[in-house]
């Protein structure tokens, strides 16, 4: 139940947090600044100022996300794949980062 409530994508160079599968509610820009990892559950329980839960489970594997700025340092997420979500953030860097060079070199 928690898959329909909840569930995540990357699109255009963000990831996003899907309500009931269509309706993005939380958006996070993929930048060169962005760390991502797979975690088991059990490292994300303990409360941490900084991080939100953005889980619809409570066993498994999560990513977690981490940014150098901005309210929202850390999140975590809960694919249904979370090395092939991992894969997607990471060729998701590769581009922005291929596209913002490309960018500052034809100013």
């Amino acid at each position: 139940i928690g898959r329909f409530l909840i569930n995540y994508d990357i699109k255009e160079g963000r990831i996003r947090l899907l309500l009931f599968s269509f309706v993005p509610v939380f958006i996070v820009p993929i930048d060169q600044d962005l760390e991502a990892e797979e975690l088991p559950l059990a490292k994300t329980i303990k409360p941490k100022f900084s991080r939100v839960n953005l889980t619809n489970r409570f066993v498994g594997r999560v990513v977690e996300v981490r940014r150098k700025k901005g309210w929202i340092r850390s999140f975590t997420l809960t694919p249904d794949d979370p090395v092939s979500f991992l894969r997607q953030v990471r060729h998701a860097q590769v581009l922005n980062s291929s596209r913002s060079q490309s960018d500052s070199s034809s100013d």
